[in-house]
């Protein structure tokens, strides 16, 4: 009974542990699709994929980052193969600061399919991690009728004229890039839509209109009547919208399309989601009346000061607050922006007043002093960004060139997370520190950097 037992709860360890392997090599992505008109017996269809830049895994180079991914679409109906492709790519960055966590990569399939119902599965695999994402749709492709029609609603997060012909995402003239998750936020606050309008030669011109409704049917906004002139059988119709003047919630885009005879028309709806960051509720105290909105620092200073200031300063920033910093204009704006920046970082800091601001222009000083090189300021480099957030190390080692090895540096921080190290080279010899690896949480993971400084082991970054 006993050994049973045993036997039963290494059974049941080793399907845990299977679990959380599985959990932790998944890879989150989104993913849709749109329907538009190709001829009498067929429809065009896209499939969307997107994710996260900083779900990637970057190695290092001698003079980039990279990572490597591959995307797929598989299409089957009724258990039968009806499409298969893939993509391959590779994404360079010169080095860490421009590493993006919240950048969105998105990648579009486009193909031709019979009327009918499809199921498609959509993958992410990033080579270096070797971790997969998948996504599976069911799709319903219709018949354009003979009459007044329109296609799928495309949710985008931008639309804006083509600087060509061609382009993965341009289509009648405009680079169309998708919003696969269907979902907004003060990140991505602007909601674009296209549709295209077919069998219109009849009409002699035609009303459109977009409308938000709730779940529950209710409408929540009206968007402009917008009277429109047939100038071809079939056109293209786009608007947009800041989602952020709705409540957070689910919602449906509907677009109606009136003929001008009134004798036809016809809608389409599109669900989307709208996410707000919840605001901490701040409990006042005698020292918190005492703040400024603007605190007289910034009153003396220019506006190209306070954005060089934010420039800097990013590397304490939230993605919140490069949000709401790329919305603001004028210098007064800045200037509370930045007062804000700096009270909330005293407070997580739990210093006085001015403080955290007072440290990070001494340590921008510092790394401006001792690490620009050839035209580049020192906070802007590996070295100088590691010590305006990290402050100075506990250690440093220093390894000099020889015959085995090119020039690195390891930065020692005892009391975060429990130890970390921070691995710079110097690829070239001409004190170009680049970081290579870090065990810090947050920052980039090479586990092959060893390889990296040994001048005889090859192009090894793969780990074969």
């Amino acid at each position: 009974m006993y050994q049973s037992l045993l036997n039963k709860t290494l059974v049941w360890l080793t399907t845990l542990f299977l679990g959380l392997q599985a959990q932790m090599a998944f890879l989150p992505i989104s993913a849709d699709y749109a329907n538009f008109s190709n001829n009498d017996s067929t429809a065009y269809v896209e499939f969307y994929l997107s994710f996260y830049q900083g779900n990637l895994q970057y190695r290092q180079t001698e003079d980039s980052l990279y990572a490597q991914f591959r995307t797929e679409l598989s299409i089957t109906q009724n258990g039968d193969s009806i499409y298969q492709n893939y993509h391959l790519y590779k994404s360079l960055a010169r080095d860490t600061s421009e590493l993006k966590l919240f950048s969105q990569y998105n990648d579009i399939f486009k193909t031709v399919l019979k009327p009918g119902t499809y199921q498609a599965r959509l993958k992410l695999y990033d080579i270096l991690a070797k971790r997969t994402g998948e996504y599976e749709l069911t799709v319903f492709v219709p018949r354009i009728g003979e009459g007044l029609s329109l296609s799928s609603i495309q949710l985008c997060s931008s639309i804006k004229k083509a600087g060509g012909p061609r382009g993965l995402f341009v289509k009648n003239g405009m680079t169309v890039m998708p919003n696969a998750q269907n979902r907004f936020d003060p990140m991505h606050p602007m909601l674009y839509y296209y549709v295209e309008l077919y069998n219109l030669k009849n009409m002699p011109g035609y009303n459109i209109q977009y409308n938000i409704l709730s779940m529950d049917g209710d409408t929540v906004k009206n968007g402009p009547l917008r009277n429109r002139k047939v100038i071809n059988n079939n056109q293209v119709e786009i608007d947009g919208f800041n989602t952020m003047a709705l409540p957070a919630g689910i919602y449906n885009l509907v677009v109606d399309v009136k003929g001008a005879d009134g004798n036809s028309a016809t809608r389409i709806k599109k669900k989307f989601s709208v996410t707000k960051y919840k605001k901490r509720k701040k409990v006042k105290t005698a020292g918190d009346n005492a703040l400024p909105e603007m605190s007289q620092i910034f009153v003396a200073m220019s506006e190209d000061e306070l954005r060089d200031e934010y420039k800097k300063a990013r590397y304490y920033a939230t993605a919140e607050d490069d949000a709401l910093y790329e919305q603001l204009e004028g210098a007064d704006a800045l200037r509370t922006f930045l007062t804000r920046l700096w009270q909330r970082i005293d407070k997580q800091n739990n210093v006085p007043p001015g403080q955290s601001r007072l440290q990070f222009l001494q340590r921008v000083e510092e790394a401006n002093a001792r690490f620009t090189r050839g035209g580049k300021p020192g906070w802007k480099s590996d070295f100088g960004r590691v010590l305006i957030v990290y402050g100075k190390p506990d250690e440093i080692d220093r390894f000099d060139s020889n015959s085995s090895g090119k020039p690195y540096q390891i930065w020692k921080y005892n009391q975060i997370q429990g130890g970390v190290i921070f691995v710079f080279v110097d690829r070239n010899g001409f004190g170009r520190y680049e970081l290579i690896h870090s065990t810090h949480r947050k920052e980039l993971q090479n586990p092959y950097w060893e390889n990296e400084i040994n001048n005889n082991s090859g192009n090894n970054y793969f780990g074969n």
